[in-house]
């Protein structure tokens, strides 16, 4: 729900300015995991992917002196920080306890305890 709510914040940001937008089908993410570690280690380097598009998108908003997309995107770019800090947190838990069963339920009453965002402007 935050990732698509995160989405349609773009979406009309660029509805609001007029642009044309063309919603198209995206690939499914990769679902074949041979462990946690596996499948958090992809997460982060996925958050540090986004991260790193982020800020081509925050550079040439401000090479084109459009101050409006950056101030737009600064909102995503501190978000960033947040995602790379929790999926590293919850990958270093996970190497913490390895398969160990009791463990892995205990991180995960924890991270099911995680709210979305109230207040996401």
């Amino acid at each position: 729900e935050e990732e698509v709510a995160h989405g349609m914040k773009i979406y009309q940001y660029l509805m609001d300015l007029g642009a044309d937008v063309e919603m198209r089908a995206i690939d499914a993410p990769e679902t074949d995991f041979k462990s946690f570690e596996e499948l958090f280690s992809k997460a982060v380097e996925n958050e540090k992917e986004l991260a790193r598009v982020l800020n081509e998108l925050a550079n040439l908003a401000l090479e084109e002196k459009d101050q409006m997309t950056y101030h737009f995107l600064k909102w995503f770019l501190d978000e960033q920080v947040e995602e790379i800090a929790l999926t590293s947190s919850v990958l270093d838990k996970i190497r913490l306890v390895g398969d160990n069963g009791n463990g892995l339920f205990i991180l995960n009453e924890e991270l099911g305890k995680r709210k979305p965002e109230e207040d996401e402007n």
